[in-house]
């Protein structure tokens, strides 16, 4: 079976289930180009696969959806019979953590709530936040 067949099937499948990802459809239709229309599904090799993961820039997030959505497909082909799995890296790059979470104690949030002391005629605070951070 032709690449591109493969995809169009995938993604009407995935429509149909009521999933509405554009990124998936993207990055698919990017593999296709890549691959070009006549390549077939059996004969894609690990460096085509390698080729459409290489990522210029340093963030690996984008490289992991990249690598998401192709573990998708590879669930679909092998489901389906088309093939027993696409040549996946067995080396997948470390996540870069993005955002750092800060934790506040006790004593911040209070200081917080009472610099709004004076505002608290002025400014509602939410309910959620009253009952969650109020003594």
């Amino acid at each position: 079976m032709k690449f591109v067949d493969a995809v169009e099937e995938f993604l009407e499948l995935r429509y149909s289930l009521g999933f509405k990802s554009g990124s998936e459809k993207y990055h698919l239709n990017v593999m296709c180009k890549l691959f070009g229309p006549k390549t077939e599904v059996a004969r894609i090799s690990e460096h085509q696969v390698n080729q459409f993961l290489k990522v210029s820039c340093t963030d690996t997030t984008y490289w992991h959806r990249k690598y998401a959505v192709l573990c998708v497909f590879n669930r679909f082909l092998a489901g389906r019979g088309y093939r027993r799995g696409l040549p996946l890296p067995m080396l997948i790059p470390k996540r870069l953590q993005s955002f750092t979470p800060y934790i506040l104690r006790r004593e911040d949030i209070q200081k917080l709530l009472d610099g709004l002391s004076g505002y608290r005629d002025s400014v509602v605070l939410p309910t959620f936040v009253m009952r969650t951070y109020c003594c």
